[in-house]
Order: structure tokens, then C-alpha cells, then sequence
């Protein structure tokens, strides 16, 4: 079935050449046609987004009938009005969620069933139904969309007590993903020896099992876009923190900054299965492309939770530790029990390095620029493809990523244009861009400066090494 559309004054409709130019048409059922533009309808929050009505003319036959078609809200299903929060949906479930979504956590399901049902012929939903609902069909709250969060830590402590030390993993994880137990350590002779085996072990069933990679779509015979995967899976394994969970410190034991690390790399690991092109390769070419976004993506990711949580306040020199530790960089210092005085003083010295430049290089531009999380992951899947500076990258997959980092920045045009509603972005993005270059020169400098504190025995630390230059086959 072949069709031509055609534009007129307040419907849009499709209608088909002479059967001579387009053969005899297959038997499809009007219902089979409408069905399909319905799931279209209701997945894509772009889709029929011009219009409220749609008119749709088929030919079977050279016979024509006509449907009418009104664009349903994605939550309720009552008539849409127009896209509130990336899909389609009515004013009332917009409202609602923008009224509810931050303070989520005192909501209670009526019935205790968690499955109450939400339509627009309940006259009183389950709020908390009715959230969880928002959610699952793909409604967020940007960072740009809401006021800054103040914080109000928990009492400050100067050193951080071993039994409140751990990371807390995304609640979208499964157990069996947290590495739960402190990694062992060893100082000698300037050295932090590391064992990488378990970590190492976990990539591997991460990167050769694709069956327990998130998706946002409902239905599995319909593909999400590149940004649509990515987006939702940052979102889901990296949820923003809640400030009440967040403990500020003074100083705090390397083993437990190396445990929450450990958790990092699992949830990115996760993160980068939910990228098609990334699934599609060797597990060896894998490793190569994700020991490159490493980096960036952890920059990027606690920059992201230290705007949400400390404002955009250029003078608030506060950033994120872990997922649930953040403290002041000029106050700050690491520690560690199994090593001497000298040597933690220069580990401590150079690890405060990193979170300075980063913070001078990465925090304050975010403050400034105002990222949205649809930015952020664009940002992230960009410097993911941007291989040609990395030397075990194959000209295969260098040609993988340059198509994906293309179809990524069609949808980032479309987000500017048709959500954000900006009449030229080419400022901001170019912006962006001058972020991602400032990322790649600081991550330059740490490599360098780690080298030089090897090759002349300053300190060596095996942990990074151990992981980023390993063979996972």
C-alpha cells in the first residue's frame, strides 16, 4: 500500500496513487491500520503532535473508507492536549504530575496493591497508581523544569563511620549487580594494588547477556530511537538523589570511594547495553569504546547530582563523592588506615586535583549552561562514538559510531525545536560542544599527570590501570 500526504486546512490526510502506479493493494482491515497509528500515537512523543485530529483515508480495493482518529493521553486515556513532559497527554495528568512528582516518596497506594486502575472514568485515581503510571510511559521532570533543590544534610562528620560507608546503588538495580563488600587493598611501595578479577568477571556477563537490557517501550516489536534508550536507561540506573540520604564529610577512606566506584561501573556497564550499535559488537571492540566514555561519564553523571542537589550557585564549592557522600573541596582530604603518613598525603593531594579541575571545569560550566538530562546524554553518547583518538578503536567501529553520533543529533535538533521550542540553538549548542572539549583536555591532563607519578615512582595506582587496560574477551 503505497501513500502520498497531502496537507489541508485542519486535518491531515494520506490518500494513495492510481492502482495502476502502485499495484493491487494487499487485504488489510481498516482496524489493522488504525491500531498501528494508535501504538505509534501513544509511544512517541513527537508523533501526531502537529495536529489534535487526524484523518486517515485507505484504499482497499479502490474502495475508500475513512476513520477518525483523536490522539489519546498516554496515561489516562482521554483526549490528549498536546506533549507535557516528553508524551502526550491531557492538562489534568500534566498538572498532576508536575504537582506530585517531587514529593513522590509520601504518596501511599489506597488498596496497597500497587495496581489500581487509572483512566479517565475514575473519578478518584490512586495517586499513587496514577505517578507510577506517569513514569512507566516515560514522563520526567528535566532539571531545567524545576526550581534548585535545597540542601539539608545530615549532621556533618568528620570522618566517615565504616558501617554507614557504602554505596547505594540505583533502586533499579537487582541485588546481584551491587558490589557490595569493601574491595581489598594493598599499599606497598608506592603502590595501590588492586585485584580487578570480580569486577572484571561482572563485565563480562553484562556485556554477553542482551536479554536484561532496559527498554522504554511497551511493546517489543516496536524499536526505541537511540536517544529514547539511552535517555531512559541513564534515567532509571542513575535516579537524582534525594537530599535527605546525603551525608557531607571532611575526609573519608579511599576502600570506600573504590566500592561506590566498583557500583559505577556496573550501572554504566548496563547503561552501554542499552545503546544498539554498542550490543552489535565484539565484546573486545566493547571494551575498547567503554573504557573510553568511563571517564566522561562519571564526570558528567556527579556533576549532573551536585547541580540538582547544591543549586547553580558558582561560590558553592560542594560535590558529590558518592552517591550518598558529598563534601566541600576545600575542606576535603582522603585517608587510608593500611598506608603511611607520606604516601596518603600524596594520594590525597592528587585525587584532590582531579575533583578541583573537574569541578572548575565541568560543575561551574553546568551551572552556567543549565543542562537539561536529554542534553546530558547527548553530550555522553557523543564523546561515547568520538573513537578516532583512540588507538585500538577498528575503522569498523569508528564508521558505527560516526552513524549513530548523526542519528543522535537529528533527535537532539528535533528536541530543541519541538520541545524546548527554540528558534536557534546554535549558541547553546555550540556551548555544549566547548564542554565536551574542556572534558576531553582535563581527561588528557589526569592521564598524563598519572603517568608521570609511575614512570618516576611517586605512587602508582594499580586500581586504575588494572581496570582500564585489562582483556576482557
Amino acid at each position: 500500500m503505497c501513500f502520498v500526504s497531502s496537507r489541508k486546512e485542519e486535518t491531515h490526510t494520506m490518500t494513495s496513487p492510481p492502482l495502476a502506479a502502485c499495484g493491487r493493494p494487499p487485504e488489510l482491515s481498516s482496524e489493522l491500520i488504525v491500531t498501528a497509528f494508535r501504538v505509534l500515537a501513544s509511544i512517541s512523543p513527537l508523533f501526531f503532535s502537529f495536529s489534535r485530529h487526524i484523518d486517515i483515508a485507505f484504499c482497499k480495493d479502490a474502495a475508500f473508507a475513512r476513520c477518525h482518529m483523536a490522539v489519546t493521553c498516554v496515561v489516562c486515556g482521554g483526549t490528549a492536549q498536546g506533549i507535557h513532559f516528553r508524551v502526550n497527554s491531557c492538562r489534568a495528568c500534566a498538572a498532576f504530575f508536575r504537582r506530585t512528582a517531587a514529593n513522590s516518596t509520601k504518596l501511599k497506594c489506597r488498596t496497597a496493591t500497587k495496581a489500581c486502575k487509572v483512566t479517565s472514568d475514575e473519578k478518584f485515581s490512586c495517586r499513587y497508581c496514577r505517578l507510577a503510571k506517569c513514569r512507566k510511559v516515560g514522563m520526567v521532570l528535566s532539571v531545567s523544569s524545576t526550581t534548585p533543590t535545597t540542601h539539608a544534610f545530615a549532621q556533618q562528620s568528620s570522618v566517615l563511620p565504616m558501617e554507614h560507608s557504602g554505596s547505594e546503588a540505583s533502586t533499579s538495580l537487582s541485588p546481584e549487580d551491587n558490589i557490595s563488600a569493601l574491595p581489598d587493598l594493598e599499599f606497598e611501595d608506592h603502590k595501590m594494588k588492586y585485584d580487578p578479577s570480580r569486577i572484571l568477571d561482572e563485565f563480562k556477563k553484562i556485556f554477553n547477556d542482551d536479554s536484561n537490557v532496559l527498554s522504554p517501550m511497551a511493546c517489543e516489536a516496536i524499536a526505541p530511537t537511540g536517544m529514547q534508550s539511552l535517555l531512559y536507561a541513564f534515567l532509571s540506573l542513575n535516579p537524582l538523589v534525594d537530599p535527605d540520604t546525603v551525608m557531607e564529610c571532611e575526609k573519608i577512606d579511599v576502600k570506600v570511594v573504590i566500592q561506590h566506584y566498583e557500583s559505577f561501573l556496573v550501572r554504566t556497564a548496563r547503561w552501554a547495553m542499552c545503546c544498539v550499535p554498542f550490543q552489535q559488537l565484539l565484546t573486545a571492540d566493547k571494551w575498547v569504546v567503554f573504557r573510553h566514555v568511563l571517564p566522561f561519564f562519571y564526570a558528567l553523571e556527579k556533576s549532573r547530582q551536585a547541580v540538582h542537589l547544591f543549586g547553580k550557585d558558582p561560590n558553592d564549592a560542594h560535590v558529590m563523592v558518592t552517591d550518598n557522600i558529598c563534601a566541600d573541596i576545600t575542606k576535603f582530604h582522603f585517608e587510608s588506615t593500611s598506608v603511611d603518613s607520606a604516601d596518603a598525603k600524596d594520594f590525597s593531594e592528587y585525587t584532590m586535583e582531579m575533583f578541583v579541575s573537574g569541578y572548575n571545569g565541568i560543575i561551574k560550566p553546568m551551572k552556567k549552561l543549565k543542562l537539561t538530562d536529554f542534553e546530558i546524554v547527548y553530550l555522553i553518547g557523543q564523546i561515547m562514538w568520538s573513537l578516532r583518538r583512540e588507538k585500538d578503536a577498528t575503522p569498523e567501529v569508528i564508521e558505527i559510531g560516526s552513524r549513530f553520533v548523526e542519528q543522535i543529533s537529528n533527535e537532539l535538533h528535533n528536541y530543541y525545536v519541538y520541545e524546548l521550542r527554540l528558534d536557534n540553538y546554535a549558541g547553546r549548542l555550540a556551548r555544549i560542544l566547548r564542554l565536551q572539549s574542556e572534558l576531553e583536555t582535563l581527561a588528557d591532563i589526569h592521564h598524563r599527570k598519572l603517568l608521570m607519578s609511575n614512570v618516576f615512582h611517586k605512587y602508582n595506582i594499580d586500581f586504575i590501570d588494572s581496570i582500564l587496560y585489562a582483556n576482557v574477551e
